[in-house]
């Protein structure tokens, strides 16, 4: 048993460096998924697909199909009359030679048991050209050319997978292909194993079947529903209950389900016709429904696409302003955002929704409109943004004064000992009549600090220490004419140490 244990460990580090595309990739030990190549003469494409059952599985229960048609990568062979195929699977022997008695591989024969050699180095030879072609494919199923290391009839696989059987492998579309076990048990030759386990037929309509030896019984059909899209958040059952056993038995029809793509989906009645997951993403969420008769099975799989919810944008007219009449305002909706930056670029409307007059606006579509005040009074107005599907509104208000007829310039911050200037705009107020310039610590009880011309246009002044205060205010008032009232303007400062 020395050579037969030195054997498997050779053949276990040959592949180890390869990168395969089957579900189970025979690595280690483990059975691979069965996989089907079908090649197309007229084309010189071929095409393989993973069946979704691993070597061991599909040995305890000999059942198995597939719907082609349903894949896209199968489109450009459906209907054409020339096909041939075969299906494989294999399985490394483990170094403890622990699976010695399910190691070995599946594949189907045109011509009977007689093309298969069932030694040991015989069984694992083809094992290996298994492995090798395994290497070369790429996602759960794909399509090849003359030249790839995946195409059907090239230096690793073909009707006779590179001369190591002694006869064809492959089937006609609509004929049964015989399926077959070969291993050895032993190690030496009474150990060998060739067991018929019964047929594969692909028909012309790309559906896949595989009829057990010495039963009766007819596989299950699985159907797990239709695509569909949905909005995100929203409940989703899916429906495998148009899946059906043609014969009833042996035992009621049982269900798996499992997710195969997208954002994770938490599955409730996961062993039901009819499970249900909560789309909490957006993405293509993909799923397979395996059903059983106690016998056989078979899958079939179904996508959900879930949409983004759309987010409604968020308005902001601005904060509230004040103004004086005749001069230009300016609303401001800029700060308006829209979450998910869709499906349209945001669309502004302004409206005027009170006032003592109606007023003028312009670029009332536009983020930002303005309108020049003609009355004082409290305007307010409102902004509408859109998406193109939701919508949000925001409002704001401007307080419009009279125009001043003096204006107060003066910094906000003062400081003991440090001389500022306390500076006026007089507009038509004569240059003669005279300024007083007040101080008030509490910002309300004000005393005079100075006087001046209007002329003048401005007065020094340097705070002391009992001036200091976190909440005063600088005022000028003036009579325009010696028999008008006076008119002052305000200004909030802080006088610090």
């Amino acid at each position: 048993m020395t050579r037969f244990i030195t054997l498997g460990l050779w053949l276990l580090a040959f592949g180890a460096g390869h990168a395969f595309a089957l579900t189970s990739n025979g690595g280690n030990g483990a059975p691979s998924s069965l996989f089907i190549a079908v090649f197309d003469p007229d084309s010189r494409k071929s095409y393989y697909r993973d069946l979704g059952t691993t070597m061991d599985s599909f040995l305890q229960h000999p059942s198995a199909s597939a719907d082609l048609a349903s894949d896209g990568s199968f489109a450009a062979f459906l209907g054409k009359p020339n096909l041939v195929y075969n299906v494989a699977a294999f399985h490394a022997l483990k170094p403890d030679q622990s699976n010695i008695a399910s190691w070995g591989y599946l594949l189907t024969s045109a011509e009977g048991r007689g093309i298969f050699g069932h030694s040991l180095v015989a069984v694992d030879a083809v094992r290996q050209r298994m492995l090798i072609y395994a290497s070369y494919l790429t996602g759960s199923s794909g399509v090849f050319g003359v030249g790839d290391g995946g195409y059907f009839d090239g230096d690793h696989w073909g009707p006779s997978l590179n001369g190591e059987l002694g006869g064809s492998s492959v089937g006609q579309i609509g004929q049964p292909l015989p399926f077959y076990f070969v291993s050895n048990s032993t190690g030496d030759s009474a150990g060998g194993i060739v067991r018929a386990l019964g047929a594969w037929t692909l028909g012309g309509d790309g559906k896949l079947n595989f009829s057990a030896q010495a039963s009766a019984n007819q596989p299950p059909v699985a159907d797990a529903g239709s695509t569909r899209t949905v909005d995100q958040g929203t409940v989703v059952t899916l429906d495998g209950s148009a899946s059906h056993d043609p014969d009833n038995g042996p035992d009621p029809l049982s269900y798996a389900w499992s997710q195969t793509a997208g954002p994770f989906a938490a599955l409730s009645g996961d062993t039901t016709a009819k499970p249900s997951f909560t789309a909490a993403k957006a993405g293509t969420y993909g799923f397979r429904l395996t059903v059983g008769d106690g016998e056989a099975s078979a899958t079939a799989a179904v996508t959900v696409a879930v949409g983004a919810v759309n987010q409604p944008p968020v308005a902001h007219a601005g904060a509230p302003q004040t103004a004086v009449v005749g001069n230009l305002v300016t609303l401001d909706g800029t700060a308006s955002s829209d979450p998910d930056q869709g499906p349209s670029p945001l669309a502004y409307q302004w409206t005027q929704v009170s006032g003592p007059v109606a007023v003028a606006l312009a670029g009332d579509t536009t983020a930002k409109a303005s309108f020049t005040p003609s009355q004082e009074g409290i305007y307010g107005f409102e902004l509408t943004v859109s998406d193109g599907a939701a919508f949000s509104t925001a409002a704001t208000q401007v307080e419009v004064s009279a125009a001043k007829l003096i204006t107060l310039a003066a910094p906000s911050q003062w400081k003991v000992k440090v001389k500022q200037q306390i500076g006026w705009d007089p507009g038509t107020i004569k240059g003669s009549r005279q300024v007083k310039i007040q101080f008030a610590k509490d910002g309300a009880n004000f005393k005079t600090i100075g006087t001046a011309a209007v002329k003048k246009r401005s007065f020094n002044w340097k705070p002391t220490r009992k001036q200091i205060t976190s909440q005063g205010a600088l005022r000028i008032c003036v009579k325009p004419t010696a028999q008008s009232p006076l008119v002052c303007d305000v200004l909030s400062v802080v006088v610090e140490p």
